[in-house]
């Protein structure tokens, strides 16, 4: 996996300040340095989300950190195993748990009523997914 230090340097670098980039990820700057150096681990969706951040890979990135967090050498090796096997099924379950699909709106056409109601408007919402 990329190391932390190299994810959170290349975000950084795009936001300009490691402050700024706290920022953006919603989280106490201090906790970002922690993470930095090591002292706590880094969450697999905090990596993902400064992944995107950086322009990786969020969901590669994502279960490179969720097999790095195992500490177990077999289920370590069972797991990268697994990610190699299906990379398209995990990336989709990663986009999905990070919530990247969303439905758009969209507004529907609106039929003429005359004067009714004049004054005020209705509109109608379709939502594609």
């Amino acid at each position: 996996m990329a190391s932390a230090q190299h994810l959170i340097d290349s975000a950084t670098k795009v936001c300009k300040s490691r402050y700024a980039l706290a920022q953006q990820l919603h989280i106490d700057e201090s906790n970002l340095g922690k993470v930095y150096r090591g002292t706590i681990p880094m969450p697999p969706a905090l990596a993902a989300r400064i992944a995107a951040i950086a322009g990786e890979d969020p969901a590669t990135i994502a279960l490179e950190a969720i097999t790095a967090k195992e500490k177990d050498p077999a289920t370590r090796a069972e797991l990268q195993r697994l990610f190699k096997l299906a990379p398209a099924v995990a990336a989709i379950a990663a986009t999905v748990l990070l919530g990247a699909i969303s439905p758009t709106a969209e507004a529907a056409p609106i039929a003429d009523t005359g004067n009714l109601n004049q004054g005020s408007s209705v509109y109608y919402v379709n939502y594609k997914y």
